[in-house]
């Protein structure tokens, strides 16, 4: 028999956890094309060598981590103005890192801006052992919320945890909510970005907070007193 019957009082509680977040992550490429892939290749090179100099001087001051690169090639088929057409390479070299030091995403960002590439704004993050405490934390906040549901409803019970150890109530099943945009795990709903910059009007790139949102469901069962 499921635990949600007729006998069971269902109560539904949220937790909400917010915090820093650990690093930010940028990723940035540099596309070139040419009659061979390696051709290709090296129409980009120069770029690809600007690109990682300028990384580099950040390496230690921004605590940059885990640096990734690699590179992609496809065949591709353009039209000139004759509507003839003109094959070759298209090579896609991409840069993905970390920033530990948060109070220098600005910096980092507006060095790589400057350069002909492509870069995207930073996506905000925690790391996962971090992500774990905020999850037990704020499901800890949801069943919490829970019980204060279940003495508002039940106005006779005064004390719920005395109530539990006399065996008069009893947790019978629960279950976490599917999540939504408001109560899964958020990395970076929060992080403001804002776009150029001008020297009378400095425009900032804000991480805002990291946001875990549960919600729960628990179902109690509320028998007579045994007899001792």
């Amino acid at each position: 028999m499921s635990w949600q019957d007729e006998a069971t009082t269902i109560v539904e509680g949220r937790g909400e956890v917010t915090d820093k977040f650990d690093f930010a992550v940028f990723a940035v490429s540099i596309e070139g094309k040419g009659k061979t892939g390696k051709a290709a290749k090296e129409s980009i090179q120069p770029k690809i060598t600007e690109l990682v100099s300028v990384v580099g001087m950040f390496t230690d001051n921004a605590k940059i981590d885990k640096l990734i690169s690699f590179f992609t090639t496809i065949p591709y088929t353009d039209y000139d103005n004759d509507r003839k057409p003109i094959s070759g390479y298209c090579t896609t070299f991409s840069l993905r890192f970390e920033v530990r030091e948060l109070l220098m995403v600005n910096e980092v960002h507006d060095a790589i801006t400057d350069l002909d590439v492509r870069a995207y704004s930073p996506m905000f993050m925690v790391d996962s052992a971090h992500r774990e405490t905020m999850n037990e934390e704020a499901f800890k906040k949801a069943f919490q919320h829970a019980l204060d549901q279940l003495r508002n409803q039940k106005h006779t019970i005064t004390d719920v945890s005395k109530t539990f150890s006399n065996h008069l109530c009893k947790i019978v099943g629960w279950e976490v909510l599917p999540a939504n945009s408001d109560s899964d795990f958020n990395y970076s709903k929060n992080a403001v970005t804002l776009g150029g910059r001008s020297e009378s009007s400095p425009q900032l790139i804000i991480e805002g907070k990291a946001k875990v949102s549960v919600s729960i469901r628990v179902g109690f069962k509320f028998e007579k007193p045994r007899d001792d």
